[in-house]
């Protein structure tokens, strides 16, 4: 049987954003990691030593929080993305036979479920198909 692997679209312009720009090369890593390790509502579940191990340098915790301030919202030990369901998703409706399982991680983490699905993306809505057509890749 063969393992199922999650698929996700990649920002392929964070590269040409300032707060990217910036960050030391074990942040930029760090981000990836991130993104590509947490659950289907953008929840990392923080684990630095295992981070740490695939990326092959030492990471600090706090280091990393300061370092991804106004992407992130942090509860205990969980780290949620903020614009990642919109992101992946788009305007996520009930329909939507992800929702459910959207919702529940976000509500499980102790996030309003209701106000982050329903909250308008920071730059506004997009065209998902053409987003996906001109700058989006898929993760592999």
């Amino acid at each position: 049987m063969e393992d199922k692997m999650a698929k996700r679209f990649d920002d392929t312009e964070k590269w040409d954003r300032p707060w990217f720009r910036k960050l030391k090369i074990e942040h930029k890593l760090l981000w990836k990691f991130i993104l590509d390790k947490c659950d289907v509502a953008g929840i990392w579940y923080v684990d630095f030593d295992l981070a740490s191990f695939y990326i092959g340098v030492p990471l600090d915790r706090e280091d990393a929080k300061i370092a991804f301030d106004k992407q992130i919202d942090v509860k205990g030990d969980r780290w949620l993305i903020r614009d990642f369901i919109f992101f992946q998703y788009g305007n996520l409706k009930p329909s939507n036979k992800i929702y459910p399982s959207v919702l529940k991680k976000l509500l499980d983490g102790g996030w309003d479920g209701g106000s982050i699905l329903d909250a308008s993306p920071i730059d506004g809505a997009k065209d998902k198909d053409k987003d996906k057509d001109s700058s989006k890749t898929v993760s592999k």
